[in-house]
Formats: C-alpha cells, sequence, structure tokens
C-alpha cells in the first residue's frame, strides 16, 4: 500500500508541472515592467557611431568623427555617445584629455569595462579588465568637473535582460541624466 501511495503522489508531481508547464507559466521568469521614459527638454547628442534607437522624439542625434573630439567641435551639442565598437579607439591617449577638458558628458555604449581606460593614457580598452562577471553596466558616463575632477555613472539594463526594451530604458535613463548634469 505504501508503494502505491509513493507512486501516486508521484504521478501528481509529474502532472501538476506538465500543467504548469502547458499553461505557460514559468515560475522564474517576470515580466518586464514598463520602463519610464524621458519627458525633459530637447537634446542634442553626438554620436561616434552607429545611432541609436530611442523611444524619445525630442531626442536630435548627429554622427560626428574622433577628428571632432579633436578640433574640440562640441560646443553644439549636451552630450557625446560612443558605441561599442569605438570604445579601443576612444581609450587611445590623445582623446584622454579630450574627455577631461569638455563641459558635456560622455557615454560609451555597451561598455564591459571601466571608464579609467578613458581617462588614463597608458590604459587601453583591450587592455582594461573585464567587468561583466561583477557588474551589471551597459552604459559609462563621464563628465568633467572642476580642478581635473569628473563624475562618472554606470547604468545597467533591467534584470541585465538584453532587449530593445531595455536598451531603450536605459538611453531614458541616460537623458534624465544629461539634463539634470548640464543645469538647464
Amino acid at each position: 500500500m505504501f508503494k502505491s501511495h509513493t507512486s501516486l503522489v508521484g504521478l501528481l508531481l509529474i502532472v501538476g508541472i506538465l500543467l504548469m508547464a502547458c499553461s505557460g507559466r514559468t515560475l522564474t521568469a517576470s515580466p518586464i515592467p514598463e520602463l519610464e521614459k524621458y519627458e525633459g527638454r530637447p537634446l542634442h547628442i553626438a554620436v561616434i557611431g552607429e545611432l541609436p534607437s530611442v523611444r524619445e522624439q525630442q531626442i536630435q542625434f548627429s554622427t560626428i568623427q574622433f577628428t571632432d573630439l579633436l578640433d574640440r567641435k562640441l560646443e553644439l551639442y549636451d552630450a557625446v555617445f560612443i558605441t561599442k565598437e569605438h570604445l579601443n579607439e576612444a581609450s587611445e591617449d590623445q582623446y584622454a584629455d579630450v574627455y577631461m577638458e569638455a563641459p558635456i558628458p560622455f557615454f560609451f555604449i555597451d561598455a564591459s569595462k571601466s571608464y579609467h581606460s578613458f581617462i588614463e593614457k597608458d590604459l587601453s580598452y583591450e587592455e582594461n579588465l573585464d567587468l561583466k562577471e561583477i557588474s551589471n553596466h551597459y552604459i559609462i558616463g563621464l563628465l568633467a568637473t572642476e580642478e581635473a575632477e569628473y563624475t562618472y555613472w554606470y547604468f545597467g539594463l533591467y534584470d541585465d535582460i538584453v532587449s530593445d526594451q531595455t536598451i531603450k530604458g536605459t538611453f531614458s535613463q541616460v537623458f534624465v541624466t544629461i539634463e539634470k548634469q548640464m543645469n538647464f
């Protein structure tokens, strides 16, 4: 009798698990909530690399080159984005002074390493320690302040989920930060 009771409990457990699986419910995944959209003033952002896809209509992007950084032609922009495929070049020695002297913030998109490779002349992005195992950041922000100091930010994706929705939500957080830092 004990043997048949154990078999019945096991069978019921298996049936219950199968019913949950068939109903489309999962025990671990939760839906991504509606991530807050930037509602602030219009921003004009320079981009080195591919223009990002964002939800906000009041954001204007312009493509620039690294030579524009060296020429210090940044007064028209509220910030500069540098995308993943250009991060190694962005860490070259000649740009460190630009980041540390510019009056606008720089954001390094899909960066897996520390901001130090962008401000330390002898440390390239490629050589820098990869932080993906200990940090969930997706975008690094950097703004020079007075007396050769700087402020930096790390922005992560919601629940570390890489999706169109979470990436756009992270960009919205960046836009809020730009507006706050620029004291509009």
